[in-house]
């Protein structure tokens, strides 16, 4: 379960972020891999988080946020995705399962 000091961490990292998709300079932070693997890593499974955001990567490769174009967000799906995979891998009976 998250304390309430991650949870204000983990969403003022995903606000942020969340800005490079359309508001300020769009170097490309804002996409699902990045953000899964920066969710992942704060919560303490680099790997995990990555996995995720690569998935999710998959599923909004086309969405690019070039000119006007204002893509799904994916910020949002691949940081709620990442934070979900780390907890029910936590939450598994079996350490090192990989059911999450």
């Amino acid at each position: 379960m998250l304390d309430l000091g991650q949870f204000i961490l983990l969403c003022t990292v995903a606000g942020l972020v969340g800005l490079d998709a359309t508001a300020t300079l769009q170097v490309m932070l804002s996409r699902p891999l990045v953000v899964g693997g920066l969710m992942g890593w704060l919560l303490g499974d680099l790997a995990l988080g990555m996995t995720v955001g690569g998935l999710i990567e998959l599923l909004w490769v086309g969405g690019l946020p070039v000119g006007s174009l204002v893509p799904p967000d994916s910020t949002v799906a691949a940081g709620l995705a990442a934070v979900i995979a780390v907890h029910l891998r936590g939450a598994s009976a079996d350490p090192g399962a990989s059911a999450a």
